[in-house]
């Protein structure tokens, strides 16, 4: 930190010795103390472009009431008479078409005129050489002082530290005894001669190992035996498709109801088609079909999916070009569903043996065995469900899906 030298020429009073660093501090006496503050000092801010012009239009309206015509004076002194106006105040009002009489006259146009220089809450007017200004208001805390003679806002200094007191005198350490002798250590005894170590014992022989038997020789296997056959009956005629046992009737599909009904595929059954039958069609409707496998005499995960057809024509409506799956020895369901209510070809009742199958309702309050069961899932064309949705059983009708080899 530079230091504050007294000047060699004829002394300068304290609060005049200065050191000034520009961009950073000003050092000087103040009251006794030494102060260090940023220098330069804040200068106003210049005014903004719509200071500019409110102190412009202030300027222009003083000077148009000093160019009137004599005869314009005289008539706005003439008007000014008993009134509280002055003959200036009268031009004034008449350039800007508001002249009028009123009780507080004086403070309307004192705040006229101050609020052509701003409207800014704590901004304050000042007189300068020429005009008047506003001067905007500060931050909290700043102080007024002036510049070049005019008021302006400043950050306050930083007031000096005041000096820190004296530190109290520090107590006398009390005295430290005396430490006592050490004792005389005692003579350590003489050590012991070590023992002779023991001769080492001879290692007996090792035993003879006995000779390996021979392996026996490896037994012939077996034959394969035949392929079995399942008891669910005869294997499936490539000239045959096979649906859900029961008499076949008609009914109408209900829209965005998933039917599925179980079927046996026998052994050595690869599915290549998949098959419905349209007999009433309907306008605007498709179907979708699917084969589910099954879960506890329920279907469960999806196994191949159809394209979509048309409900809107009749007959066939027939996939047997991309099936290839092996559905071999297993029990499966057979699903349809579509957007709207073609009458399909279906099941109504299913046949005695139906009664071993899937059983009849748990309440035994019906008169025929479950046929299928249908779960709800609202329809997307050439797409199912996985898995199936939950179940609701079925004993009047199961619209029909046939499969084939």
């Amino acid at each position: 930190m530079a230091k504050i030298r007294a000047p060699t020429g004829p002394r300068l009073p304290l609060n005049q010795a200065t050191i000034r660093v520009r961009g950073r501090l000003i050092h000087y006496y103040h009251k006794g103390q030494l102060v260090a503050a940023s220098w330069p000092r804040k200068r106003p801010e210049p005014p903004s472009e719509a200071a500019k012009e409110q102190r412009e239009e202030f300027a222009r309206l003083v000077r148009a009431t000093k160019d009137v015509e004599a005869t314009q004076q005289a008539s706005a002194r003439l008007l000014a008479e008993q009134s509280k106006y002055t003959w200036r105040d009268v031009i004034s009002l008449a350039m800007m078409g508001k002249i009028a009489d009123f009780t507080n006259y004086g403070e309307i146009v004192s705040q006229y005129n101050l609020d052509i220089l701003g409207t800014q809450p704590g901004m304050i007017v000042i007189r300068t050489a020429d005009s008047w200004i506003a001067l905007p208001r500060a931050n909290d805390d700043d102080v007024l002082q002036l510049v070049d003679g005019l008021p302006a806002w400043s950050t306050p200094p930083v007031g000096p530290i005041g000096p820190t007191g004296p530190t109290g005198a520090t107590g006398p350490t009390g005295a430290t005894g005396p430490t006592g002798a050490t004792g005389a250590a005692g003579a350590t005894g003489a050590a012991g001669a070590a023992g002779a170590t023991g001769p080492t014992g001879p290692t007996g022989p090792t035993g003879a190992t006995g000779p390996v038997g021979p392996t026996g020789a490896t037994g012939p296997t077996g034959a394969t035996g035949a392929a079995g056959t399942s008891y669910l009956g005869l294997p499936w005629n490539v000239n045959h498709l096979y649906c859900a046992a029961g008499g076949i009737s008609t009914a109408t599909l209900v829209a965005s109801r998933l039917y599925a009904a179980p079927v046996y595929v026998p052994d050595n059954t690869i599915i290549k088609r998949i098959a419905t039958f349209v007999v009433s069609a309907v306008a605007a409707t498709e179907i979708t079909m699917g084969i589910y496998s099954d879960n506890n005499g329920a279907p469960d995960t999806l196994l191949y999916t159809s394209p979509s057809f048309t409900t809107t024509t009749n007959l066939q409506k027939r996939e047997n070009t991309t099936i290839n799956i092996d559905l071999s020895n297993s029990w499966v369901w057979l699903a349809i569903y579509g957007n709207g209510a073609p009458n399909l070809r279906g099941l109504s009742q299913g046949p005695g043996s139906h009664n071993y199958i899937q059983g009849m309702p748990n309440a035994l309050t019906g008169t025929q065995p479950d046929i299928g069961v249908f779960g709800t899932s609202t329809y997307v064309s050439g797409t199912l469900p996985s898995p199936f949705p939950a179940i609701t059983s079925m004993q009047t009708f199961v619209p029909l899906v046939f499969i084939g080899p």
